[in-house]
């Protein structure tokens, strides 16, 4: 089952916008619509509902500070994933976006911006 964001008008003519699940967005239309209402739209919710693409201009300059990163000698990683709006790799649910923490953290060690407090693991 997936949610789903529904807006909706009632007989009366009311709008209305709802969270509700589904196994699919034709159901849950055909649901509210046996049901007596008018249907505007239906669109999933969640990480993939809310990818948007990201300008050309936007992405260019993003790898002309990269590239200026590395020729200044800055340690500097990037990882760019298919799916996902920015912050979303601190959250559960895409296989991808859930390596991202670890990634950062394998990178934050090798710089050795990331190590390993003793007394909380108990070394002397």
């Amino acid at each position: 089952m997936a949610e789903f964001v529904i807006r909706l008008a009632d007989e009366r003519g009311r709008l209305q916008e709802q969270v509700q699940t589904a196994a699919s967005a034709e159901e849950l239309r055909a649901r509210f619509t046996q049901a007596g209402y008018y249907v505007y739209s239906v669109k999933a919710r969640g990480l993939r509902a809310r990818q948007k693409r990201i300008k050309l201009e936007g992405f260019l300059i993003f790898n002309q500070q990269f590239l200026t990163l590395i020729k200044a000698g800055v340690p500097a990683e990037g990882h760019i994933f298919a799916t996902g709006p920015h912050g979303t790799g601190l959250g559960k649910g895409d296989a991808a976006l859930d390596q991202w923490p670890a990634l950062l953290e394998t990178w934050l060690r090798a710089q050795g911006l990331l190590t390993v407090d003793k007394a909380t693991v108990g070394m002397k």
